[in-house]
């Protein structure tokens, strides 16, 4: 697919230089230094280098620099999944100490109404 796309632009490009090229030889300008004031196979040169730096930035740096952010994507991700995995296992213990604190101010409520019950028992014995 992008073997048939960069052959779809080199051609187009080509087409282009070609008409420009002709339609700059057919104003009659001589020796001009406009754009496309050079020769057809000027521009063929242009193109093939164009091309061939392509192919070689394709081959020695977009395939080593996608692998290098994918490699970045997937630590990023098992990095989020890690924190939402830390984050619900702090909520299951945050509600578990909440209910553990609970019962102990329970358990501190009943055991001073027993101290209080046992205290106003013995004030009422010794009156």
């Amino acid at each position: 697919m992008a073997k048939t796309a960069l052959f779809c632009a080199v051609v187009v490009t080509a087409s282009l230089c070609g008409v420009a090229w002709a339609e700059h030889s057919a104003e009659g300008e001589a020796g001009g230094s406009g754009l496309f004031s050079g020769t057809f196979g000027d521009t063929i040169w242009t193109i093939a280098a164009f091309v061939v730096l392509l192919v070689v930035l394709g081959k020695f740096a977009w395939k080593p620099l996608l692998s290098g952010l994918n490699a970045r994507q997937s630590h990023i991700e098992q990095q989020l999944k890690s924190a939402e995995d830390s984050r619900v296992k702090a909520e299951h213990l945050l509600g578990d100490y909440k209910q553990q604190g609970l019962s102990l101010v329970q358990q501190a409520m009943e055991q001073a109404q027993r101290y209080q019950q046992e205290m106003a028992e013995k004030a009422r014995e010794e009156t």
